[in-house]
């Protein structure tokens, strides 16, 4: 694949909650607390996992 459509793929995927925002920018803040929610979401997701996996150790 090349990178060009690599990055085509990537800009679909980020588009909607981007221009979602009103004029296709957001500010400092809200991308601060958007990626907070990501990395607590992606943990909770990891922790939830070991539990189902090796439930023995919680």
């Amino acid at each position: 694949m090349a990178a060009s459509s690599c990055w085509r793929l990537y800009a679909i995927w980020r588009s909607p909650p981007i221009h979602a925002a009103g004029n296709g920018a957001i500010d400092r803040g809200t991308a601060y607390a958007l990626g907070l929610l990501v990395i607590i979401v992606l943990g909770l997701a990891v922790y939830l996992a070991m539990v189902i996996i090796e439930p023995e150790r919680f």
